[in-house]
């Protein structure tokens, strides 16, 4: 079993600790033009086999999230979390994730599958598992890309949970990388977690 980390937005780490995320995915760097799958490997049509850079099944992801560290000694060391602090409308300083130490990690997934597919190809159910928010009617999924205010005020006029996370997927890839990310339909890891309790042995 090894660790790897892995970044995680505050509105994907909210899903995790709500048990909502059980999936993850992710753009395959370089990918071919065609994947296909043997020997439990994911090989190119040039034969070049690739290697899922965030670990293998059994090997554990240590999520790294926007923290914030008090001074005040009062505190004992803990730390306060974007995900958490964001749905009481507090605000602090936070710190990037990319900056998170291990001794703040308080998340921790176990691998149990990974795939390869186009974006595109996601089914309801796997929409479901990637923790897109669901109305507390049951009725409507969030439209992310409606969203006023920040993280406090929604819309829910998404009538599937796949309409809800292409909406996701825009909003997080479409400013980061190109507006059409989602038209653009890439080959991405399809990573299936558990959550677990902190390894005895990370460190």
């Amino acid at each position: 079993m090894k660790f790897h980390r892995i970044r995680g937005r505050t509105r994907r780490v909210q899903a995790i600790v709500e048990g909502t995320k059980t999936q993850t995915r992710r753009v395959v760097k370089m990918p071919p033009s065609r994947f296909y799958y043997e020997n439990s490997q994911w090989v190119g049509e040039s034969g070049r086999i690739y290697q899922c850079p965030y670990g293998k099944i059994g090997d554990v992801l240590w999520v790294r999230e926007s923290f914030y560290k008090p001074i005040n000694e009062s505190f004992d060391g803990n730390y306060f979390y974007a995900a958490d602090i964001a749905k009481q409308g507090w605000s602090f300083k936070w710190k990037p994730s990319i900056h998170m130490p291990k001794s703040a990690c308080r998340i921790f997934l176990r691998i149990t599958n990974i795939r390869v597919e186009r974006l595109q190809d996601i089914n309801e159910q796997d929409a479901k598992s990637e923790g897109v928010k669901l109305h507390d009617r049951g009725v409507h999924y969030l439209n992310y890309l409606d969203q006023k205010g920040g993280l406090t005020q929604f819309i829910f006029n998404c009538k599937t949970a796949y309409d809800s996370f292409r909406s996701l997927w825009k909003t997080i890839h479409g400013k980061i990388y190109e507006p059409n990310a989602w038209d653009q339909n890439p080959y991405v890891w399809v990573i299936e977690f558990e959550r677990i309790a902190k390894p005895e042995n990370f460190g």
